[in-house]
């Protein structure tokens, strides 16, 4: 399956929403309902993550990717996402803060809503999550011909997603 639009994994409030919404032919892929399908006969939330929700959440993103028709498809920055599309040879783009912007995304949190256990995960777990970058293996960043298959940006103090794509795809005001 040949992916034809752009995989973007970027970190929580970097702005993958607000970047999908401004943006035509652009998705942002919810991981949640990959990682705990509600049985909806049933009613029931799961509160374990399914087991097979990384294949699945990656599946769907190369649906989105290749025969569905969109130009950017924003998905999770979760670690075992990155790991299968690297797994698949699947090209993407990284997005992550600069590691010293912990307060400016915990007022971005706050600003959006977040409740009480996300903050503290994230507050927790911040050095940890953007080290995982610097840690991982890399083994096909390249593709045969050379060309990259993950590219990481940081972003910098106010930056968000949008601002590093080009004002041709940017439809202010027209939700896709």
């Amino acid at each position: 399956m040949k992916i034809k639009g752009i995989i973007i994994s970027a970190f929580p409030g970097t702005g993958k929403t607000t970047a999908a919404g401004l943006m035509k032919e652009a998705v942002d892929l919810e991981s949640t309902p990959f990682k705990f399908p509600v049985d909806w006969e049933k009613g029931i939330v799961p509160t374990e993550e399914a087991e097979d929700w990384v294949q699945k959440y990656v599946d769907q993103i190369t649906l989105l990717a290749s025969e569905c028709g969109y130009n950017f498809v924003f998905v999770s920055s979760h670690q075992e996402v990155r790991k299968e599309l690297r797994k698949r040879e699947i090209p993407f783009i990284s997005v992550i803060p600069q590691a010293d912007l912990r307060d400016e995304y915990m007022i971005r949190y706050i600003g959006r809503g977040n409740d009480m256990k996300f903050l503290r995960n994230v507050y927790d777990n911040w050095f940890d999550w953007l080290h995982e970058y610097d840690n991982e293996v890399f083994d096909n960043i390249f593709d045969l011909e050379g060309k990259p298959q993950e590219i990481i940006i940081h972003l910098k103090s106010g930056q968000y997603v949008s601002d590093l794509l080009p004002l041709s795809y940017l439809q202010r005001g027209v939700k896709p």
